[in-house]
C-alpha cells in the first residue's frame, strides 16, 4: 500500500490539475481530493476489497447525470464559493 501524502503533495500547482485533466482551480481540486479521499478510505475493514468496491460505486454515481424536470441539473458555481 503506498504511503499516505497530503493534497498539497498529489496537486502541487495548478498545471498538475490542469495535465490531470480536472477541470477546477487549484483550491477546488484539492478539497475535493481529500474529500473523496476520506470517503474511500472510511471504514473499518481489514482488507483492501472494500476500498475497491468504493472506488467502483464512486466512479459508477459520477456517470449518472442528474435530470430534474428533463432537463439537466445544473450547479450555479457561484453557490460553492468561500465567503
Amino acid at each position: 500500500m503506498p504511503a499516505p501524502t497530503s493534497e498539497r503533495a498529489e496537486l502541487p500547482t495548478q498545471a498538475a490539475v490542469d495535465a490531470a485533466g480536472i477541470n477546477l482551480d487549484l483550491e477546488a481540486a484539492r478539497l475535493v481530493l481529500t474529500l473523496l479521499s476520506g470517503f474511500i478510505g472510511r471504514g473499518h475493514s481489514k482488507s483492501r476489497d472494500k476500498v475497491n468496491q468504493m472506488v467502483h460505486g464512486l466512479v459508477a454515481c459520477c456517470r449518472v447525470e442528474g435530470v430534474r424536470d428533463g432537463l439537466p441539473v445544473l450547479v450555479d458555481p457561484a453557490r460553492w464559493e468561500r465567503a
